[in-house]
């Protein structure tokens, strides 16, 4: 018999999932002709190299590890980085994208249920945090003290990044979400344009990945506790339409070496110990 924290948490993934799928389709159109437009670039790959969809928030880790990669194999990795839901999108039209990393696993479950993607496994996990400037010397132990505030908030778009996607419905649940919707002062695209409005001074805070700000010198990290349930785990999945199938499992293999692309997501905050090694059986079908 399932316990009521199971039945909460199929509640909450079921939700999260639901969500994805309306995003998807209700942001196509906004960026068919935008895909259009980066398809030429998209659609050429040579042997030598592979071409990522990654989030945001893994473009800094991805980057370290595609030129390591490419100093011990001659393959050179092309990161395509944005938003996990825009470049989901995206994907329905690229017809030589290697790998897709988005940020929180539903995505990837959702690429591969509509066949965007053959199959994914584990990568990392990250978390959600509030973020300040060190300079502000800014005390925020809750969101209810943040709501109380004058500070200004800039999050991402539920509507194309992970982070906002999985903040609004964790926070739904809470029945905070329509507070701090209404405390927010801009929805940005991605994470990166949340660290990058914070760190500039446009605004006072923001919810990033924790991963994005681990080593940033000059933000602080606030780990909220009404933060503290919301958590992402990333898959790795290859494409359907995939260039370079063989050197794209060669990557996998390579991130998740604790010799090797492991390094560099632990360096970014990422939780990288539950991931287990890769399979024979969780890359079938990659020659």
């Amino acid at each position: 018999m399932n316990s009521p924290h199971a039945h909460s948490d199929l509640k909450k993934r079921t939700a999260r999932a639901n969500r994805a799928v309306l995003f998807l389709w209700s942001t196509v159109g906004m960026f068919v002709l935008l895909v259009l437009l980066l398809i030429p670039s998209l659609t050429f790959s040579g042997q030598n190299e592979i071409t990522i969809f990654a989030a945001s928030s893994l473009n800094a880790p991805l980057t370290e590890a595609a030129i390591e990669f490419e100093k011990t194999t001659g393959t050179r990795v092309i990161i395509q980085s944005g938003g996990s839901n825009t470049l989901l999108v995206q994907l329905r039209f690229a017809r030589s994208v290697d790998l897709f990393i988005p940020a929180d696993d539903i995505y990837a479950d959702e690429a591969q249920k509509q066949g965007f993607i053959k199959h994914s496994v584990p990568l990392a996990r990250q978390n959600a945090v509030l973020i300040s400037r060190r300079k502000d010397n800014l005390q925020i132990e809750s969101l209810a003290q943040l709501l109380q505030s004058n500070l200004k908030l800039v999050q991402a778009r539920p509507e194309s990044a992970a982070i906002g996607q999985v903040t609004q419905t964790e926070l739904q649940q809470l029945g905070l979400w329509e507070a701090l919707e209404n405390k927010t002062l801009s929805m940005k695209l991605n994470v990166s344009e949340v660290l990058n409005d914070v760190r500039l001074g446009a605004a006072d805070v923001g919810i990033v990945w924790d991963s994005v700000a681990v080593n940033q010198a000059e933000i602080r990290i606030h780990r909220l506790p009404e933060l503290a349930t919301i958590s992402a785990e990333v898959k790795v999945g290859l494409c359907t339409h995939a260039a370079n199938q063989a050197a794209a499992n060669e990557f996998v293999k390579f991130l998740k070496d604790p010799n090797g692309g492991q390094r560099f997501l632990k360096d970014y905050g990422f939780q990288v110990n539950h991931a287990p090694q890769l399979s024979a059986r969780s890359m079938q079908g990659v020659k």
